[in-house]
């Protein structure tokens, strides 16, 4: 791991933290949020990496095809000089359509049946029917983030192959960039960096929800203000699950399950099933 870790750094030279193994999951909650509150003073933006070795290639292969840069070559500077043009087509594509024009079409690109279904009905009425969703909603949950629980839990034998975490502090003032220096996705059924930008800011600007962590096959949010009413937790539960549509059936094991998981709730869990087999099942993203 010290290879990788020395790897990822001569990418991304910004400061940074290594929270250890079987640290308290209060820990990493705690340190992120401070983070967070002393990078909106600095303009920067915390973001916690799960580094592991699918991770880093998934990267690597994001900005490799997107700047036809073989990976072995990659650099600090062309991680953002990629971050700088994926920011700046965002920046022509939202002035053009508006955030929530742009982000409802990448939903729906996502997944038309329950974009037209489910999203453009629940969004028109105001309400889904008792029998799509009947389960009563719950009070608000503390915050705590999944890294933080799989890291507590990491025993002395399985450190090798166990993420590190890194609480890193990027130069962004508007958060959602984080998908552009760090491009998640773009394999099997997990959204392109590109798209993911676009919804992240959507979710920043509606619901003051920061990227927190970003992992292999999985990606958390952070916000201070929960959603408080039933309408806009199964609102949200709907963008997840055109985002990810393993979370209502591997994850919470029901839509009904996920609106509650969701309602109170300041971390939000998004994880995708698969994993990227190989460098080359990446495809080269599409324009937004």
């Amino acid at each position: 791991m010290a290879e990788l870790y020395e790897r990822f750094i001569a990418l991304y030279p910004y400061p940074h933290e290594r929270i250890r193994h079987g640290a308290p999951r209060a820990e990493l909650n705690r340190r992120y949020l401070e983070h967070l509150h002393e990078g909106k003073n600095r303009g920067t933006t915390p973001i916690v990496v799960a580094l592991n070795p699918t991770l880093l290639g998934t990267i690597e292969n994001n900005v490799s095809l997107r700047t036809l840069t073989p990976v072995q070559d990659l650099t600090a500077d062309t991680i953002k000089r990629y971050a700088h043009d994926l920011l700046t087509d965002q920046h022509h594509y939202v002035d053009q359509f508006g955030v929530e024009v742009a982000a409802h079409e990448a939903f729906r690109r996502l997944n038309e049946n329950a974009y037209r279904q489910t999203y453009c009905r629940l969004m028109k009425n105001g309400e889904l029917d008792e029998e799509d969703i009947g389960t009563p909603l719950k009070a608000e949950y503390p915050f705590e983030l999944t890294a933080g629980i799989i890291n507590e839990k990491v025993k002395s034998t399985d450190i090798d192959s166990a993420a590190e975490l890194l609480i890193m502090d990027l130069p962004l003032r508007d958060a959602s960039g984080v998908f552009a220096y760090l491009p998640f996705g773009g394999w099997d059924s997990s959204p392109s960096p590109e798209t993911l930008l676009l919804i992240a800011l959507y979710w920043l600007e509606r619901d003051d929800a920061y990227p927190a962590v970003i992992a292999s096959d999985f990606i958390e949010f952070y916000t201070p203000v929960p959603v408080a009413t039933r309408r806009d937790a199964e609102i949200l539960a709907v963008e997840h699950t055109m985002v990810s549509s393993a979370m209502p059936v591997r994850v919470y094991r029901g839509f009904d399950k996920l609106v509650e998981a969701l309602y109170g709730q300041h971390d939000w869990y998004l994880w995708w099933e698969q994993l990227p087999r190989r460098r080359s099942s990446l495809k080269r993203p599409k324009p937004a």
